[in-house]
């Protein structure tokens, strides 16, 4: 009880600053501004947008506890989406002479049913990670279409889409492969890690 009554507590104190913040970036949106200015401040936007997904999960602590969370089903722009968090990691990535790009396939899917914020949490975890791993070289996401599983559900008209990030930094070595999705599991642990 204690434990859900600070997390409750934490996740309202959070919200709060994460509001004004958007408010702000939203008032100024409003005007005129010079185009590099206006697309850090959509940057910062997405980025706060993000942040309050995580902490209205936060809120829902006793779904999580109960492994009922479940995931949404609406409407967005995937490539928008990819874009977005893009955006959030170009300014890094430059700083390190690192080329970040996307690669929407022909056939790839821009509208798609799902879980927007699911989806740009572990596109977000894998770019992060890639950004911050590569000391040199490109990073790439590359958006594609993926033929339908035969076992699929819904419409027979739906496609899938794939998403996948390539880069040019270090890698994992086969051995550490198994400890992947493992909660609170790296590779390599070591503070000073490369």
């Amino acid at each position: 009880a204690a434990k859900s009554a600070f997390i409750a507590v934490v996740s309202h104190d959070l919200r709060n600053p994460l509001g004004g913040i958007i408010g702000l970036v939203d008032l100024n949106l409003r005007s005129t501004l010079p185009r590099a200015l206006r697309d850090d401040l959509e940057v910062i936007r997405s980025s706060c947008n993000l942040l309050l997904g995580l902490v209205n999960d936060l809120l829902d602590l006793s779904k999580i506890e109960a492994g009922k969370m479940e995931l949404e089903r609406i409407d967005f722009d995937l490539r928008e989406q990819v874009d977005s968090i893009l955006r959030t990691f170009h300014a890094v990535a430059q700083e390190k002479g690192v080329a970040l790009d996307a690669i929407f396939a022909e056939d790839a899917p821009r509208f798609v049913r799902g879980d927007p914020l699911r989806f740009a949490q572990v596109l977000m975890n894998l770019v992060s990670n890639a950004v911050k791993f590569t000391e040199n070289g490109a990073i790439t996401v590359k958006l594609e279409r993926w033929e339908r599983a035969p076992d699929f559900p819904g419409d027979p008209r739906s496609v899938m889409a794939r998403c996948t990030v390539r880069d040019t930094g270090i890698g994992i070595a086969p051995e550490k492969m198994p400890r992947l999705f493992r909660e609170f599991s790296q590779a390599d642990a070591s503070g000073g890690r490369r």
